[in-house]
């Protein structure tokens, strides 16, 4: 083959060759580039059902781009291969270096090289996984290092190929035997937890310069992953960190539910690994840069209480910026977690409690929780992550929680860098028994304040060495409720409440714990998922036991503003804010709320800059471009929305709310359905945006489709902030408008009877007076459906919540056009379409909306279409 030329690349030498195909070094002559061609045995492609296999998987693997998998350029077929037969050849990119196979046929490598090897091929796996592709054949043999040190992971896809699930042709090498997981010899389906347990095994062979399963042919090498566990490393003479022991040990766990479930946690591990195998020498503290103020940010519950009036009339009037202060900022990072899956929500509690601490600390500001938990299984470095934030230092940490033997010990690793680089500028490795959990949450945030010569005062030392509660198990259920506060899902909420009242079952005078309780139960009912009068009455009653244990708790006052706030009685809750951040002078979800407020009473230019000014100062909290977004969308400033909204996707791609907004927005500015469908199929799939995807069909006139999606909708009713709405409901409108009046009224019969047996247990409840209005319509009771949407628009006024309140309005101009009242709807709309803000009812959605069929040839709503216009 040396000196051939197959289609345009000249053969230059011979690579390397083995199960899985020969690679040759190549001259591509068009573009004058040195390549890899990798010619596969016949066998492997020699009917066509494998060869088209194989060409799906080489189209998959080409599209990843990233430093630590080789590039796939091309794929083609000569019919003079190596062999003398008709074979495929992939093109790759060609390095210079050499496989880790080699590397380890010289010896193990050093602990710090093969830790670096692991983490550059976990990051390309990373990678792959996300494009869900697995690899299949993770081994010394199919990584490459080049000479720069950089890692290359080739061969995506082959495995899969060649059909490798189980070893059964005679002559497989046992090579390939010792990588394989347990399941993947079974012959069952594989995830990226198979190449999990693969990279294990290549980091054990690297660490100790064995394999950890062995065996004389195939078949003792298979009966020995199946059954035998592997020797610890020390055993073998290896001098290994314990930590590494663990990672490996984990990643070598027979049942795939006991590894690490995704590559992003090995990778925190690994990482912390490597930190702790480097060693640091003492650093002196550079001087820190002072730059503006940004606030710590709280998902505590809010605010209460009495106030100075220069405090009251800080906040009543609209501003766009806070006075400037000079603090020196931090970002304290989620601390990794070193012990079981079932510990993780305890260290990401443990973590915001030692970040609170900071927090209260007048001369530190303390980068907001939403922020820093972006970063909790990043790759990124420190210093970028630094630079990202506008900190000048990174807290970060492992915790490890260990309930072996009478006293449970915590082991605590943090450590202070600078954002100019990776130095340290403290850390220590700290080991106390569970009862000393407050005095080691003391000794951190005091050692980060003496490391960055802070000096504190007496209020802010006893906040610092403060003790919750004296009850442990009471603070373990306390600290796992935090971790469900992170997000707004109705799961997570009703876990925080469970956690929360668990502690104060506990603890009946822990006044923290009852101020979360009563945020959450205020949290269950703000968002929709339980608007009883029971809920609120036990988020008042948390709130009111907290203030009676400690009257001076920051995090009662910050309950009590979303107290009022959620109540609309928005000076009190402004009030409260006030009082909360003289309390917490670095809390900064302050600044943001405020903003929220003005929102709803229809301050939305004052509220959009205050929020662009919130965002500058946090600029990887996500929900704050959420909320921008949606502000500039309602004052129609639809380009500026959509840059915000995609800035939230990118912070929180696993959240549906973004996209859906933005798909919304499509509708409204553009009239595009396709591009709002296109949206809403970014939806993280453990959403089901049914309720828009359903009304996207009743826009494009598409009804089947409509109905089809309505019968796979997850749930009976939808409750949501502003609206409920129940797939029978729906099923009427979509039966109306094809003219079907038998089925339309069944189903909005159905509807009737749940919401009229809602609203006998929620009678204040708007939005099920809303949708009640539609369904009277529906079925023809013109009466009774004015009385309900009236009613509705009774109970939420506009001038009550400028955001929500529109929809009541809206809903009753559905309905007076459902029942004939085209005079009272044109009325509404027009009133709808003047308003400044917020921009609901526009052009496009008069043009896409059948309910407004009716009204097309009037003149009035010709008139209004072209003023919307």
């Amino acid at each position: 083959m040396i000196g051939q030329t197959i289609s345009h690349y000249r053969i230059v030498e011979k690579l390397g060759g083995g199960g899985m195909g020969i690679v040759y070094k190549a001259q591509d002559t068009r573009l004058k580039r040195t390549v890899a061609l990798k010619f596969l045995p016949p066998d492997l492609t020699r009917d066509e059902e494998a060869k088209t296999r194989f060409v799906h998987e080489a189209q998959a693997a080409s599209a990843l781009q990233h430093n630590n998998i080789c590039t796939l350029h091309d794929i083609d077929e000569t019919a003079d291969g190596p062999q003398g037969a008709e074979q495929m050849f992939i093109v790759m990119d060609c390095y210079e270096g050499e496989t880790v196979k080699k590397k380890i046929e010289r010896g193990p490598l050093k602990i710090e090289e093969a830790i670096d090897v692991a983490i550059q091929i976990a990051q390309g796996l990373e990678e792959a996984h996300k494009h869900h592709i697995i690899h299949r054949d993770v081994k010394p043999a199919n990584v490459l290092v080049t000479t720069g040190g950089v890692v290359k992971i080739v061969d995506f896809g082959l495995a899969k190929l060649a059909g490798q699930t189980v070893l059964t042709k005679s002559g497989s090498t046992v090579g390939t035997a010792a990588y394989m997981s347990p399941e993947q010899t079974r012959g069952e389906a594989v995830d990226a937890r198979t190449d999990i347990w693969s990279l294990g095994v290549l980091l054990y062979e690297m660490v100790t310069g064995q394999r950890p399963f062995k065996g004389e042919y195939d078949n003792a090498v298979l009966y020995s992953i199946l059954n035998v566990h592997a020797e610890p490393m020390t055993a073998l003479g290896t001098a290994v960190p314990m930590e590494l022991e663990r990672i490996v040990q984990k990643c070598l766990s027979k049942e795939p539910s006991d590894r690490y479930q995704h590559v992003d946690e090995l990778l925190v591990d690994l990482r912390s690994c490597r930190s702790g195998t480097s060693q640091v020498g003492a650093q002196t503290p550079r001087p820190a840069v002072q730059i503006r103020r940004s606030k710590r940010v709280f998902w505590y519950g809010a605010a209460a209480g009495l106030i100075a009036l220069s405090l009251v009339a800080y906040f009543l009037a609209p501003r766009e910026e806070r006075p400037a202060s000079h603090l020196k900022m931090i970002a304290v990072l989620p601390f990794a977690n070193l012990g079981s899956a079932g510990d993780e929500s305890f260290a990401d509690g443990l973590t915001d409690e030692i970040a609170t601490r900071l927090g209260s600390i007048s001369k530190l500001g303390v980068i907001s929780r939403t922020s820093s938990v972006q970063y909790k299984k990043t790759s990124k470095s420190l210093p970028v992550i630094a630079k990202e934030l506008g900190v000048d230092y990174v807290l970060e940490g492992t915790i490890r929680w260990d309930k072996t033997g009478s006293n449970q010990r915590i082991r605590i690793t943090p450590r202070l860098i600078t954002a100019a680089g990776d130095v340290p500028l403290w850390n220590d490795n700290i080991d106390r028994t569970l009862d000393d959990i407050f005095v080691v949450q003391t000794e951190i945030a005091t050692k980060v304040v003496k490391a960055l010569n802070i000096v504190l005062s007496e209020s802010e030392k006893r906040v610092i060495e403060a003790s919750p509660t004296k009850n442990l198990e009471a603070y373990e259920a306390y600290v796992r409720g935090l971790s469900f506060t992170r997000r707004e899902e109705r799961p997570n909420v009703k876990m925080a409440i469970e956690m929360f009242h668990r502690a104060v079952q506990l603890d009946s005078t822990f006044a923290l714990a009852y101020a979360r309780l009563s945020y959450s139960h205020l949290s269950y009912y703000w968002f929709g998922y339980d608007r009883s009068e029971e809920r609120l009455s036990a988020g008042k009653k948390a709130l009111e036991r907290a203030f009676a244990l400690q009257g001076d708790l920051p995090e009662a006052y910050i309950v009590l503003g979303y107290y009022y706030y959620w109540r609309y009685h928005y000076d009190q809750a402004l009030e409260a804010f006030a009082a909360a951040e003289q309390k917490l002078p670095n809390d900064s979800r302050v600044l943001p709320y405020v903003a929220y407020i003005w929102r709803r009473q229809g301050k939305f230019e004052a509220a959009a800059a205050r929020l662009k000014k919130a965002f500058e100062l946090d600029p990887q909290a996500a929900d704050i471009p959420w909320v921008l977004g949606a502000t500039l969308a309602q004052l129609g400033i639809y380009p500026d929305a959509e840059v915000y909204y995609e800035r939230c996707i990118s912070l929180l791609p696993d959240q549906d709310r973004a996209y859906r907004y933005k798909a919304a927005m499509y509708l409204r500015w553009l009239g595009d359905t396709k591009k709002s469908r296109s949206e809403l199929e970014r939806v993280p799939t453990q959403y089901q945006p049914w309720v828009d995807l359903t009304w996207l069909d009743i826009y494009e006139r598409n009804y089947q489709s409509a109905l089809s999606c309505l019968d796979h909708a997850p749930v009976r009713a939808l409750e949501e902030q502003g609206s409920v709405t129940t797939v029978s409901q729906l099923r009427g409108l979509v039966c109306r408008f094809m003219n079907d009046p038998v089925r339309s009224r069944v189903s909005f019969d159905s509807a009737r009877v749940f919401l009229e047996t809602e609203i006998k247990k929620r009678p204040d409840d708007h939005r099920l007076h809303e949708s009640l209005g539609i369904v009277y319509a529906g079925l023809g009771r013109a009466v009774d459906a004015v009385r309900e949407a009236e009613l509705a628009v009774q109970q939420l006024p506009i001038t009550l919540d400028a955001i929500f309140g529109i929809y009541p309005l809206i809903s009753l101009a559905q309905v007076y056009t459902m029942v004939g009242k085209y005079d009272a709807a044109l009325d509404k709309l027009e009133y709808l379409v003047s308003l400044h803000a917020p921009k609901y009812i526009t052009a496009p959605i008069l043009r896409l909306d059948p309910t407004y069929d009716p009204l097309r040839s009037n003149p009035r709503f010709q008139a209004l279409l072209a003023k919307a216009e």
